[in-house]
Order: structure tokens, then sequence, then C-alpha cells
């Protein structure tokens, strides 16, 4: 059984609840070092006056950093454009994931059975919860994850930067060294609870392994491909992250802090969720194909239907959370859960599609939340102590999959992938041929943060990764010569 218990409602949090310095009923369990900062550990004459709890305060520094500001304009399944699809963009993704990350975060508070496990678990509060949330994607590049993989393969190949790139790894670097909020020191100042709670992946990159050596290898473990794929440190901020999680857990464990896990499941609900809803509501899915699919695996469990693949994949990379059996179950309830949604073809209005949508969204998240467990030890193949139950953990991984299959995988979602890949590599290779030839007229933003008069290989990967979808290609028409507009608005 979840902490959380079945049919109890999420509380909600009332819109001006951030705004007006109201305090939670759910009263924070924390340890006083988790508040103490990177550079001002004694409080100013001027945070002496601020009443503001300390993690409200880095949730506000996140708000209103300018590197916030660009998810706007950063791809979370399409680019965001001005007229035409409202898709979600990674701004009001993360805005989703704070919201159901503090509702989770106060309904733990709420129950007194759990108030020895959370201080056990390094402590709870709920607005380091959001701050963490808020701040999770600050990292991602242009175009989503092709910018990752795209400036992952370049920083390594072209640059010779070892450990290369990665979105969690660079919203670390941005709050603890790229965002300067003050003259006398880099960085956000924030404090190392919520630090430690950014880190969904808490390790730097395992070193010279690829997906074919690990398969090579019948004795090699999986989590060590994972590994490969997703840290949230590089190299030169590794010590940073250990200590600040050695501040929260008393050592380091390469495992996620209470908040950190809190934050990563309320990702994972939002993610499965919006993308859909995105598109089913723009008409570009039609929800019988769905259903019709989910009924087809079924009635024939077809192996080469891509939920066969799925389950393929899942067993091998997550061996101690899959099963046959609630990945059966969890297929049924998807269909059950989407068979309620008017599909094009039927006699019906747009509004009532737009309201079982909204039914839709609202009751799956709430279920999901419902869901989830503490578990002091964390299961294998669990990166911290928060998880789902297993049949919803399931149902998650089929509607991610149902996002790439009736979205990510379509043709012209290819054709517009081919061609920011393309875009991105040769942007890259200008500016680095930028850098190399014309060092005294280079934008603040590819200059080493307090060293205004060198560039490192890195600085390039930082600037390009920092720019908006549309900014990636304004610059990129402008370094190729096919515009003579000035773009210094963001330069």
């Amino acid at each position: 059984m979840g902490f959380l218990r079945k049919n109890r409602a999420i509380p909600s949090i009332k819109p001006n609840d951030s705004q007006n310095g109201a305090v939670s009923s759910a009263e924070p369990i924390v340890n006083p070092n988790r508040y103490i900062r990177e550079h001002t550990p004694k409080k100013s004459p001027d945070s002496e006056r601020d009443v503001r709890p300390e993690g409200r305060r880095d949730r506000d520094r996140i708000v209103y950093s300018v590197h916030f500001h660009r998810l706007s304009g950063v791809t979370q399944v399409t680019t965001p454009v001005s007229e035409g699809l409202l898709t979600h963009t990674r701004l009001t993704h993360s805005l989703k994931v704070a919201q159901v990350a503090r509702s989770l975060a106060e309904s733990i508070l709420q129950e007194d059975e759990k108030k020895d496990i959370v201080a056990e678990l390094g402590g709870l509060d709920p607005d380091v919860v959001e701050a963490a949330a808020l701040a999770h994607d600050l990292g991602h590049p242009p175009f989503g994850h092709i910018g990752e993989e795209i400036l992952d393969a370049y920083a390594r190949e072209k640059l010779g930067i070892w450990d290369g790139f990665e979105g969690n790894a660079q919203s670390f670097r941005i709050v603890t060294k790229l965002d300067q909020r003050s003259s006398h020191h880099p960085g956000m100042d924030l404090t190392a609870a919520t630090r430690a709670a950014i880190c969904k992946y808490p390790w730097k990159r395992k070193l010279h392994l690829t997906k074919k050596e690990s398969e090579a290898n019948p004795d090699s473990k999986i989590e060590e491909f994972l590994q490969w794929k997703k840290f949230n440190a590089y190299e030169t901020e590794h010590e940073e992250m250990r200590s600040v999680l050695e501040n929260i857990q008393g050592s380091y464990q390469q495992s996620q802090t209470l908040e950190a896990a809190i934050m990563d499941v309320a990702d994972d609900i939002t993610y499965a969720i919006h993308d859909l809803d995105d598109f089913i509501s723009a008409g570009i899915i039609n929800v019988l194909e769905i259903l019709r699919e989910l009924a087809d695996w079924l009635e024939f469990s077809n192996k080469t239907h891509f939920l066969s693949r799925l389950a393929s994949r899942l067993k091998l990379e997550y061996p101690n959370l899959f099963s046959p059996l609630e990945y059966d179950l969890a297929v049924r309830a998807t269909f059950n859960s989407l068979n309620g949604i008017p599909f094009s073809g039927q006699d019906v209005r747009p509004p009532d599609q737009a309201h079982a949508l909204r039914i839709f969204t609202s009751r799956t998240i709430s279920r999901f939340s419902e869901n989830v467990r503490i578990n002091r030890a964390g299961r294998a193949g669990q990166n911290g102590p928060v998880e789902f139950e297993p049949d919803v953990w399931h149902e998650i991984q089929i509607l991610k999959e149902l996002t790439r299959v009736f979205v990510i995988y379509r043709a012209d979602m290819a054709a517009v992938q081919q061609g920011q890949r393309r875009l991105l590599w040769d942007l890259l290779e200008c500016v680095t041929h930028w850098v190399d030839t014309d060092k005294k007229r280079l934008p603040p933003g590819l200059r080493v943060v307090n060293d205004p008069d060198r560039v490192s290989r890195r600085s390039i990967i930082d600037f390009v990764a920092g720019l908006t979808d549309h900014q990636a290609i304004s610059l990129h028409a402008s370094l190729q010569g096919e515009t003579s507009t000035i773009i210094g608005n963001f330069l």
C-alpha cells in the first residue's frame, strides 16, 4: 500500500500561495544544515529582513532566472510556434511538474506515521521540492532530446570533451556556475537541499562504456549503460554534487534524496500524460487508432507489435521492476482510460472532446499520484526512495511509448527532426569556427564565467545549449550568411 491512501484527494495549490507568503499546513521536516548556501553560508543584513523560508527563496531565484524564462522557447515535443498548435513547452511542463511534486510532498507531510522515515531520509520541504521541479529542465537545449544527442556527439567527437553533454548535468551546471545572479560569485547560490534535489541521476558519466560493450558482456549490468546515458554532473561539477549529497544523506550514495525522488516521479507523471493530451487535442492523433492498437495487442500479442518490443526493452533495462502480468493489466487499464475520450469520426463537438480530455488528464494524474510509495532501501533499478506501485509504473511506460509511436515516430516529425539535427550540427561548427577566427568579437555567453578573456571548449557547448529553438535557427541563418538582420537582442 502506498503512503497516499487510495481514493484520497491530492491537496490542490491555491494560485496565490506561491506569491503571498502563505505557509503550508504541512510543516516541513528539515535539518537546518540543509539550508547552507554555497557562497553565502551566513545570513546577510538583507536576508535577515527576508521573511521567506530558505526553500522559497530558492524557488523565487529560479523563477526569476533568465534560464527559466528561456524554457518558454524550448521544445517539449515540437518547437514552440507563435501560431498554430498550442502545445506544451519546457516551461509549461516544468510548471506542471512543480504543481504535482509539491502536492505529493505536502501529502506525505500530512501523514504522521511517515515522519520518522522522512527524517531518516534527510528531511522534506515542499518549497525545496517545488524549486527542484522548476529547475530540473533548465539545461534542456534547443530542439529537446534531438539537441541533447547532437550536443553530446559534437562535444565528444569534435571538441574532445569526454563526458559530452547531458541535459540534467547542464541543469546542475546552470544553477551552480552559469547563472550570474551576483557579480561576486557564479551560480544562483541555492541551498544544499535544493541543489541535491535537482539531482535525478546523482553520479557523473560512466567512462568509456557503450551499449555494444555492455551487451557483449552478459555479466555487465544494464545500469552501467544507463549511467552512461543519464547523469547529473560533469567532471567539473562532480565534487560539488558529491558534497551537497553528503550534506543531506550523510555520505555519497549515488542515490536520490527524498526530495529529488518526489520531483522525479512527478516528472514521470506529467511527461506520460501531457504530450499525448496535446496531440489528441490538436487532432493529430485519433484516439480510435490508439484503441485499435491496444486491442490488437491484447487479442493477438504479436511479437512484432510495438507493445511487445516495449515489453522486451523494459525487461532488459528494468529486470527488477518489469512483470508480464502487470504489463498486461496496464495495457488493459490504458485502453479503459482512453476509451472514454470521443474520437474523430464520431458525431462529437470539439468542446465535448476537450472536456473528456480534461477529465482523463485530471483523473489519471490523481490516480498515479495516489499510487506512489516510500521505499527506504529503494529497489534495484530505482535511483531513490520513492517509487510507483507496480501497476502504475507499467502504465506510465505504456503512455510514454504511445507518445513515441503516435507522435515522435511520425514521418512528418522525422522530417522536421532530420532538419533540426543538421541545423544544430552546422551551428556548432559555425560557432567553433567563430571562436577560432574572431576571438575579439565574441558574445559574453561564449566566454568562461569569471574569466572573460578565455574561451573553453565547454563554453561553446554552454552557449549553444542556452539558446531557444528560434534563437538557434536565427543564429544559424546569420552565421551562414542567409540573413543580414542584427540579432543582438539575444547575443
